[in-house]
C-alpha cells in the first residue's frame, strides 16, 4: 500500500512538471524587478496574474535578497502542494520550475533567509531547510528538536539577526497554535520561547512573518470581530523590546474572505499575502455573459481560490504611527 501511494505521488509530480513546462510557452517576456510587475500602492493588487497567481491555490511567496529568484507554493483541490520558482536570467524571468528540494512529500511556505543561502519550508508538520552551494540546493534537512517535536511546527521566517519566528502547538501555547521565537546563537537555533500575550491569544495564530529588522510581526488568525475567516494582524516592537497588542490590519488588507500567509520583502518595501477574495465580473450595461468571461471567472485569478497579492508597506507605516502613539 505504501509503495502504491508513493508511486501515485510521483505520478502527480510528473504531471505537475508537465503542466508547468506547458505553461512556460504561454508566458509573456518578463523583465525587471518583481517579474516586471507595476509596483502597487496602498491598495492590494493581485501579483503577476496568470503567472504566479494562476487560478489554483497559489499560497506563499518569497524572494531571494538579490531579487533574482521567486519561490512560491501551489496546490490543487486536494491540497497536495509543491514549491516552484521563477528565476531572472539576463534580466528575463523564466519558469516556473519545480524547486530542487521538492520531493514526494507535500511542501509549502518557503522562506529565503536574509543571506540567500537557506530556504526554510514546511513538510510533514515540521520545518525543514535546504542549503545552497555551488552544486545547487541540498536535500531537505529537518530542524532539530529545539524546534521540531511530535506536534505541529511551521511557517518559519527569519530576521537579519538570524532569529527564527514560527508557529507551533507546544504545551505552553495559550491557544491551539502560538507564535514562537528561536534565537540564533553561534549559528545554532536555541530552544524556542513563546512571544507572549500581546501577540498570542486563546485562538490560533498562524503564518507568522517577522520584518527583516524585527520591528514588527504580521500573522493571521480567526479571532472574533474580524472581517472574514482569516484576517491579518500586526504587532510592533517598542524601544524597550516589548510588543504592542496585536491589531487587525483592517481594510483594504482584510476582507470578508480569508486573508493570510504574509511575507515582507527583505528591503521592507512590500507586503505579500494570499487571499481567497473574488473578483466580480464587470456587470456594467445590460448584456449577456460570454463563454470567455465565464471561463476566466472560474479558472483564472480571483475565482475564490488563493491568489497572491502585494501592497506597499506605507500602509504599515500608517498603522505604526497610530499604534505606537496610543
Amino acid at each position: 500500500m505504501k509503495h502504491k501511494t508513493t508511486c501515485m505521488v510521483i505520478l502527480m509530480l510528473i504531471v505537475l512538471a508537465h503542466l508547468v513546462a506547458a505553461q512556460q510557452d504561454n508566458f509573456p517576456v518578463l523583465t525587471g524587478p518583481y517579474l516586471g510587475q507595476k509596483p502597487p500602492g496602498v491598495k492590494p493588487e493581485i501579483f503577476a496574474p496568470g503567472i504566479i497567481s494562476s487560478g489554483v491555490n497559489d499560497m506563499d511567496i518569497t524572494f531571494t535578497p538579490d531579487g533574482n529568484t521567486a519561490y512560491f507554493s501551489r496546490s490543487g483541490p486536494d491540497w497536495f502542494s509543491a514549491i516552484l520558482y521563477m528565476e531572472k536570467v539576463d534580466d528575463k524571468w523564466i519558469g516556473p520550475f519545480l524547486s530542487d528540494f521538492t520531493d514526494v512529500n507535500s511542501s509549502n511556505y518557503p522562506f529565503a533567509n536574509p543571506n540567500g543561502n537557506m530556504i526554510f519550508f514546511d513538510s510533514d508538520a515540521d520545518i525543514y531547510f535546504s542549503e545552497k552551494s555551488d552544486n545547487g540546493w541540498s536535500s531537505p534537512m529537518r530542524l532539530d528538536s529545539n524546534i521540531n517535536t511530535n506536534g505541529r511546527e511551521g511557517f518559519a521566517s527569519v530576521a537579519f539577526s538570524g532569529n527564527l519566528y514560527f508557529t507551533a502547538n507546544y504545551e505552553d501555547a495559550k491557544g491551539g497554535t502560538d507564535i514562537y521565537m528561536s534565537a540564533c546563537l553561534d549559528g545554532e537555533y536555541a530552544k524556542a520561547t513563546n512571544v507572549g500575550d500581546s501577540i498570542n491569544s486563546e485562538h490560533n495564530e498562524f503564518h507568522s512573518c517577522i520584518s527583516p529588522d524585527e520591528g514588527y510581526i504580521i500573522f493571521d488568525s480567526q479571532r472574533p470581530g474580524g472581517f472574514g475567516r482569516n484576517d491579518l494582524y500586526i504587532s510592533f516592537r517598542r524601544k524597550d523590546g516589548t510588543w504592542t497588542k496585536a491589531r487587525n490590519m483592517g481594510k483594504p488588507i482584510n476582507t470578508e474572505a480569508s486573508d493570510m500567509r504574509p511575507y515582507i520583502t527583505s528591503d521592507g518595501k512590500y507586503l505579500f499575502f494570499s487571499s481567497t477574495r473574488s473578483i466580480p465580473i464587470d456587470s456594467a450595461g445590460d448584456r449577456n455573459l460570454s463563454y470567455g468571461e465565464f471561463s476566466r471567472k472560474i479558472t483564472g485569478p480571483g475565482n475564490g481560490s488563493q491568489d497572491i497579492y502585494w501592497v506597499n508597506t506605507e500602509i504599515i507605516d500608517l498603522l505604526k504611527g497610530e499604534i505606537l502613539t496610543e
